[in-house]
This record gives C-alpha cells, structure tokens and sequence, in this order.
C-alpha cells in the first residue's frame, strides 16, 4: 500500500440497497480527464498497477487520492490524479465502467491477454462454483447489511419526532453565511465515501479530513436526525457560494444522508461523529442535544438501545461473511495467477505507469 498520509477514500461499499458505487462522478468527460479502466479476473495484476501508479506520481510529487476496495482494504481499486486529471481504476465487477468515448479521455487496459485461456478452461469446474460462492456469501452479507440499515432508520426516525428541525437549518444557514462567506466562482462537486463496511469491520479514514483540511468541524449525532437536516443545508450553501465539494454520502443511506462534506480550497470540513465513524480530533464539536427535545427522548430508551444492540450484531455477522467472501475472492486469484504471463503483464503496467507519470 502507497503512502498512508496520502487522502484515501472508497468509492464504493457493500449498502442496505446492494454495492453503491461512485466511480463515475469522478471525472467530467468534457473536463480534459484522462481514464484508464482495467479489465481482467481476479489476480491479474490491476492492484499491483494500481500500487505502481500510486507510488511513482508520489515520488514525482503529483497530489494523489488513493482509492481501497472495501471488499479487500489490502488492495486498491482506484488512483486518482485530481491536478493532473487522471484517474486509474478497476473497472470489473462490482463496479463495472466502460468507456464512453473510448480512446479520446478513456482507455481500456485490458490484462486479461496476458491469461491462458485453455488452462482456466480446464479448472471450470472449480472455477464457476468459486464464483457463485463468492456471490452468495456477498448477497447475504448484503441481507444482513439490509437489516441493520432498517433498524438504523427506526432509530432515525424515533429522533426526528424530537428533533427542532427548524432549528437545525437555522444554524446550517447562518453557520454557513459565518464560516463560508459567498465568493465569485464556479462550484463543482464530487463524491467520495470516508468510511465503508468492510471484512474487517467499518473502516473510517479520519487522516484524509487532517490532510486536506486545517479546520475540522464534528457533529456529534448519535441517531443522524439534527445532522442530517444541517449537512444538506450546508450542501446546498456551500455549493450556492461558489465554493467546490467533496460530498461523502453516508453507506448506510448513501441516497438520503450525507456523512461529511470537505471544502479542499478553503481547508474546511464539516462532519458527522458517531459511534461508525467517530472523529477524533476535531476544531470543534457542535452536539445535536441542541435541537433535540433529550429528556423526550429518553423515554424510547429501550427501543433505541435495542436498536443499537441487534444493529451491532448484524454488521458483526455482516463484516464475518465479508471476510468468507474475500477468502474465496483468494481462492479465485489462485487459479488465475497460475494461468498468467506475469513478464507480459509487467511490461503492459510499466507502460501505463509511465504514460501516466509523464502526462
């Protein structure tokens, strides 16, 4: 793995709706980007391009965002180049890209020629129920995923019946007039994921907030109701100001809740503590008891609590069924390294590597 300081994201995660995946709004096509997506089965080398790629624009002093996968945070699934505009990604399941323009900003490297047909066509028979298994064990995680995200909602909901919503888009508003002030400018916004359910556990990477922001705002919302309602009011502030976003959905409810949003070009960050993806240092916490009716809510104790207990447990089983997945992602990768002309696949990622390097 590259340079741990670098900003890592995912760009995609097992949610309660399936694989959520964020890879094309990455790019602009008509915004001089240029993509390369790799093609192949498991164990063809797209990691290790990936690693090369991250690790030589690093050494020429390119700023870099590194993408893991979230069903092997060992591995990488993307490379993001943003001042150079150039993205490298895996473009196999189960975050499928095909080019929209192939060749003009997007082109296919395909390692898959670099595999012996014939010999995994003799290993079918071991191959296709691998396959299956591992699709099986994803789908089920994904059911598990799905219950845990019900009871997350129940619980969201049990918040916003004691929740000042007026309140909380009052503060958004004003806070966002006080810590952003309207300036001239065309905003833009992407979006990345921060944190992931993963097969060893929700990975949050708290770093990347500290290595592109000085100033980082915690929200501290236990249930997401107050949050909510002020990260999409600051959403739609930000980018009314004029100012460009990362905008990180939340995993659990990636269409409906936005867990942090960054400001890169103002080193600023607003985000979203809790007890998934809680932020450790912060400039300063703003606690959503301050428009929450608490003594109210006290009285859902128990459900609440009951809540937060079967959810704990679900994404326990939900992370150890990710883990038996990536086991057999490994069983896969076997059959497909002993298949490989590794001299041939060297050459193909130097040759990428230093196109990309010399752009």
């Amino acid at each position: 793995m590259p340079d741990l300081n670098c900003p890592m994201f995912f760009l995609g995660s097992t949610t309660p709706k399936g694989f959520s995946p964020f890879f094309d709004t990455v790019y602009g096509l008509e915004e001089g980007w240029r993509v390369y997506i790799l093609k192949g089965g498991p164990g063809t080398g797209k990691s290790t391009l990936l690693n090369k790629a991250a690790a030589m624009a690093i050494a020429a002093g390119k700023e870099v965002q590194i993408i893991p996968c979230s069903g092997n945070p060992d591995s990488l699934d993307a490379v993001i180049l943003p001042q150079s505009k150039i993205f490298v990604l895996d473009g196999t399941a189960p975050h499928v890209m095909e080019p929209n323009y192939p060749g003009v900003c997007e082109n296919i490297i395909n390692l898959g020629e670099f595999y012996d047909s014939d010999k995994l066509f003799k290993q079918r028979d071991k191959i296709i129920p691998l396959f299956k298994e591992n699709a099986a064990l994803n789908g089920r995680a994904r059911r598990y995923i799905s219950a845990a995200g019900s009871l997350i909602s129940d619980s969201y909901r049990i918040a916003m019946d004691y929740t000042d919503t007026e309140k909380a888009a009052r503060f958004a508003h004003a806070f966002a007039k006080r810590e952003l002030p309207s300036k001239k400018g065309e905003s833009h916004e992407t979006f990345r994921l921060l944190s992931a359910i993963t097969p060893y556990g929700s990975i949050f990477f708290e770093h990347t907030l500290h290595s592109l922001c000085d100033r980082v705002i915690a929200i501290e919302d236990e249930y997401g109701a107050a949050s909510r309602i002020i990260m999409s009011t600051l959403r739609s502030a930000f980018l009314k100001s004029g100012y460009s976003i990362i905008t990180c959905p939340c995993p659990m409810s990636p269409d409906e809740s936005i867990d942090h949003l960054i400001v890169p070009e103002a080193s600023f960050a607003v985000c979203t503590s809790n007890r998934y993806h809680k932020v450790e240092k912060a400039t300063r916490r703003i606690h959503s008891r301050r428009f929450t009716d608490m003594s109210a809510l006290r009285s859902r104790k128990q459900r609440l609590s009951f809540n937060r207990r079967a959810v704990k447990e679900l994404m326990i089983s939900a992370c150890e069924i990710l883990h038996d997945a990536n086991n057999v992602h490994d069983k896969l990768e076997k059959y497909y390294i002993d298949a490989m002309d590794f001299k041939g696949v060297e050459k193909a990622q130097n040759k990428v590597v230093e196109s990309i390097i010399n752009l």
